[in-house]
């Protein structure tokens, strides 16, 4: 009997990498130099594959990255990012 593992829960790549290219699409509309970044993108991201995103961006440096969706509205995702250098 296979039992479901960690990784089988990960989110797909390709959910994934959609995700990060629209998070990078907005990050080319940010002015540089800031401390602090929201973006935000429509379209439904499951748990597992935000989960994903803010481990990718804490790896690139980011000291706090969280992604989440809007309670009110799940199919509208931001993703917040904190750093201390300028």
């Amino acid at each position: 009997m296979k039992v479901t593992t960690p990784s089988d829960m990960r989110g797909s790549t390709l959910a994934v990498e959609s995700a990060i290219a629209l998070f990078e699409k907005e990050f080319s509309y940010q002015r540089k130099g800031l401390t602090e970044y929201v973006l935000t993108i429509k379209g439904y991201i499951d748990n597992s594959t935000r989960k994903e995103i803010q481990k990718i961006y804490r790896d690139a440096g980011w000291e706090f990255a969280s992604c989440f969706s809007d309670s009110v509205n799940p199919n509208t995702n931001a993703l917040v990012l904190q750093s201390k250098i300028q």
